[in-house]
């Protein structure tokens, strides 16, 4: 018997169609069944096409909108995981340290030591000895000096520090305080407002690493503790330093200035700059100060805020959570990593690449040039572009710099006012100041990081975009499975076996036949 090639056609078709018919019957049999909304309406065989196609365009149009508002929730937990809001739980000013009081007078060298004005006339009249020029051009790191020629590229030790012993020593700055025992406890600071006085400061070998250099004993009281930036006094009860806030209900400090040291051109008024920082920060480039009049009494209100982070951030990248926790970055110049300790060192590795020295308030290692006056503008464009800013190295390569100093994720913020009471009425106590440290309240500011969107939030708004638009649901998700695999599986197995079935009756019925 022969087969014409029409009549195979015609079976390939067939069996097309066939398979097609079965393809369509199960999606429509999808869509009756289904719990998402608007799809049985495409599956009813006697409506007409065009309420059909109403039915479709609704359809796409609630899962584009779906989709839209899901891939915009997705890139806000991406972009902004975290938020920052007052803490449920307050904190008190025994969970907190004292802040670090730095002391800078305004006499940065006694005139009675150096007068600099008789060094000046004497570069004038060309009458100096090279020793005593070299010692002028280091003055001009304080000074302004009208002396726009005479200028230097880099300041030796030796020089910086004659210039340093000639400036006021802690007695002379800070005469009294109560608790009187706290004047033990102030060290000698060099910051870029001169020699400075720091009380309640971590100790040199508890903040600096051993390749940073420092000028004789500043920084150092010897007093130390095991206290933690991250924990603060959780896992210890008792400190030395830094002394707990709750300690300081009340705090004096006395300062007295000389007026017969005024230098003419080093400090044109008497008076002091009061800076409060964390005690694990190095005080110098403070972004803020306190002016300190002499002849007056100033009330100090402090007011610490607390920031805390959230346990359940600690598994995020710090990119992402906008906080660092100390042990996760380490610096080359300092043991503890602040924010503001961050900066210092990034300031400093950008003037030592730009300018080739280092100013001498700024850690360094030993050996390092000390920057001179004629490299001012190169020190203040290396400042300038710190973070973020593209430089050019001495190849005329540019380069990008990127500090990425993100704040610590347990850090403390000393918000102060300043009010200036009242006038000394002894004479005898001429050029003094008093200035009286409060707390405004035993309670302080808790603020704590959190998520935005923790797994079980974000589900539940993707949950409920899609309940809102389509009726989707986990039962729905169970529906496509089920049809997917497990009905499709089971029909096909089970037309399979009809077929095998019927095969075998078709060949006995043969086998009757031919006997």
């Amino acid at each position: 018997m022969k087969v014409h090639s029409e009549d195979l056609k015609n079976v390939q078709v067939d069996s097309s169609n066939s398979k097609t018919k079965k393809v369509l019957t199960y999606l429509t049999n999808f869509c009756n069944n289904t719990s998402i909304h608007g799809f049985r309406y495409l599956a009813e065989s006697r409506r007409p096409v065009s309420e059909k196609i109403w039915w479709l365009v609704i359809l796409c149009g609630c899962f584009y909108m779906c989709g839209n508002l899901i891939a915009s929730t997705l890139k806000r937990r991406d972009e902004n995981p975290i938020f920052t809001s007052s803490s449920l739980n307050p904190g008190y000013l025994w969970d907190v340290p004292f802040p670090a009081v730095t002391i800078c007078s305004e006499i940065k060298i006694k005139k009675s030591m150096y007068d600099v004005n008789n060094h000046i006339a004497k570069i004038r009249e060309k009458n100096i000895t090279d020793e005593e020029k070299n010692r002028v051009l280091g003055v001009m790191l304080f000074c302004e000096l009208p002396l726009p020629r005479y200028k230097h590229t880099a300041v030796d030790l030796q020089t910086l520090d004659y210039i340093l012993a000639h400036a006021p020593t802690m007695k002379e700055v800070i005469w009294h305080a109560l608790p009187f025992k706290y004047l033990d406890l102030f060290s000698p600071t060099l910051t870029n407002f001169g020699l400075c006085y720091s009380f309640n400061m971590l100790d040199k070998n508890e903040l600096f690493t051993e390749v940073t250099y420092l000028h004789k004993n500043h920084s150092i009281h010897r007093k130390s503790s095991h206290w933690n930036i991250d924990k603060n006094y959780d896992e210890i009860q008792n400190a030395t330093i830094p002394q707990r806030a709750s300690e300081f209900t009340k705090f004096q400090l006395f300062l007295k200035a000389k007026g017969a040291d005024v230098n003419g051109f080093c400090n044109l008024m008497l008076g002091f700059k009061l800076i409060l920082h964390h005690p694990a920060e190095f005080p110098t480039l403070a972004p803020s100060y306190i002016p300190i009049s002499v002849d007056s009494t100033h009330n100090i209100w402090i007011k610490p805020e607390l920031t805390i982070t959230s346990q359940k951030l600690e598994s995020y990248e710090p990119s992402k959570r906008s906080c660092v926790y100390s042990h996760e970055r380490r610096l080359k110049f300092f043991k503890i990593y602040t924010k503001h300790n961050c900066k210092l060192e990034c300031i400093a590795n950008s003037t030592l690449e730009q300018c080739n020295c280092i100013p001498y308030y700024l850690p360094h290692e030993q050996g390092t040039k000390i920057c001179g006056m004629r490299q001012q503008k190169c020190m203040e464009l290396a400042k300038a572009e710190k973070a973020f800013k593209m430089v050019k190295s001495k190849e005329n390569r540019k380069i990008f710099r990127e500090c990425n100093c993100l704040p610590l994720c347990t850090s403390i913020t000393y918000h102060t006012e300043n009010y200036e009471a009242r006038n000394f009425a002894d004479p005898r106590l001429e050029n003094r100041s008093q200035i009286n440290f409060m707390f405004k309240d035993e309670e302080l500011q808790v603020m704590e990081r959190q998520e935005l969107f923790s797994n079980s939030d974000f589900w539940a708004s993707c949950g409920g975009l899609l309940g809102l638009f389509t009726g989707f649901s986990v039962v729905s998700l169970a529906e496509i499975i089920y049809f997917s695999t497990i009905r499709w599986i089971h029909d096909f197995w089970r037309a399979g076996k009809g077929k095998c079935c019927r095969n075998k009756e078709s060949g006995k019925r043969n086998v009757n036949e031919k006997e």
